[in-house]
């Protein structure tokens, strides 16, 4: 009877074990199975897993191995061309993702390594992503081993995006308005494209969001380290650093240029001090590792704080009028990214002329002088932009109830 039950038992696990499998591969939330695309099945990759890990697939299997690399959050990989005129010597991958964080980028730096062909890299500084207990949905590395994602046919996490994947792939159900009698009434379920959201209304909202990132729930901190995971993001820094100088790779580093209310709403929550403390740390590390590889230090360039492009005025709202330099309060827009490439590539370009002031390069020397003058320039902005100061801290008071 026991006997009996038990391989009853055995046999139903393994046909969900398998069923499971089947399933993923039909569905195959991430794209990275080859499977045909099926209408009303898995046309709609939902996961937010899903370009992270094909891009992981991707960069497993070089088609062509790289010359040159660009890494960061999603502000450069959405504000950064691989085919501005610096970049096209060579093969350039875009490996920048959004909410990547150093150790996350010292790992795809190594991968890039590996490859024996990279040459130099850009990479973009983010603050937030040097918050150790900042949660992200970082992939583990053994995603970039070729044949390595045989196991996530077989994962609850996986099954669950496929079931998404399948939900969001069915055609559009038609529901009758209640105060209407024909079924020519139908409701429109047209998503609204972010495009057509009002820019003040996307600035607002992206703020809210990003005030809340750099003080992750639960904890409500942000430090380099985090003690029960052991990571320390400087750590990771240093370390890609260090690899860099080892490996002769010309590496061109910024500060990402994301609009002056971001710089409010961190501000408001009590972490201008770490942003400034955080400049400093780069600053001094770049130095150090410069130092023991008898070389001089990498460029550091500094397009954040209060300048021509990121105080750009924010459309009233309730209107429809777009920006030049933004999408959204975070992320710039790849003509502001072609101004940066520009900069630190020393490309000029006589039909986008860029502002004296728009990035600065930094080091341990002038470092405390140029916090200063963003200082001074927040004061200038606090001044001309009363209202819009205004609206960012009520904004942070709503969101931290203070």
């Amino acid at each position: 009877m026991t006997r009996t039950y038990c391989i009853k038992f055995l046999i139903a696990a393994l046909l969900v074990f398998l069923g499971t499998a089947l399933i993923n591969l039909i569905a195959d939330p991430y794209g990275i199975w080859d499977t045909p695309h099926i209408n009303g099945v898995n046309t709609s990759k939902y996961s937010g897993f899903h370009s992270r890990i094909q891009k992981y697939v991707e960069w497993a299997h070089w088609t062509k191995p790289p010359q040159t690399i660009l890494l960061g959050t999603s502000r450069t990989a959405v504000g950064l061309r691989t085919d501005h005129r610096a970049l096209q010597n060579g093969t350039t991958y875009n490996m920048a993702l959004g909410g990547q964080p150093v150790h996350e980028s010292l790992v795809l730096f190594k991968h890039a390594l590996k490859s024996g062909t990279l040459r130099s890299a850009v990479i973009g500084l983010d603050f937030f992503a040097f918050n150790a207990y900042w949660a992200t949905d970082a992939i583990d590395e053994k995603r970039l081993i070729p044949g390595s994602n045989f196991d996530l046919l077989f994962s609850t996490g996986t099954f669950t995006d496929s079931l998404t994947t399948i939900r969001q792939s069915l055609p559009a159900i038609k529901i009758m308005r209640a105060d209407h009698a024909t079924d020519n009434d139908a409701m429109d379920n047209t998503h609204t494209s972010s495009d057509a959201i009002p820019m003040h209304l996307r600035f607002t909202e992206v703020e809210k969001i990003f005030v809340s990132y750099h003080r992750p729930f639960p904890y409500h901190l942000y430090s380099y380290s985090n003690p029960k995971t052991g990571e320390n993001t400087l750590e990771d820094f240093r370390e890609l650093l260090s690899l860099a100088y080892a490996n002769n790779i010309e590496l061109r580093f910024f500060i990402s240029p994301s609009h002056a209310w971001h710089w409010e709403g961190l501000a408001n929550i009590g972490l201008w001090q770490n942003w400034e403390q955080w400049k400093r740390e780069l600053t001094k590390i770049n130095k150090e590792e410069a130092d023991k590889a008898e070389k001089s230090s990498y460029p550091l360039w500094d397009f954040s704080g209060y300048n021509s492009i990121t105080t750009e005025t924010v459309p009233a709202l309730n209107t429809a009028q777009q920006m030049k330099w933004y999408s959204d309060s975070s992320h710039y827009s790849a003509a502001c990214g072609d101004l940066i490439l520009d900069r630190i590539f020393e490309h000029a370009d006589p039909a986008r002329p860029i502002p004296d002031d728009f990035g600065i390069l930094i080091d341990d020397r002038n470092i405390n002088a140029h916090l200063s003058g963003i200082r001074a320039a927040r004061k200038h902005y606090a001044d001309s932009h009363a209202p819009d100061v205004k609206e960012m801290a009520n904004l942070s008071k709503q969101v931290w109830n203070h």
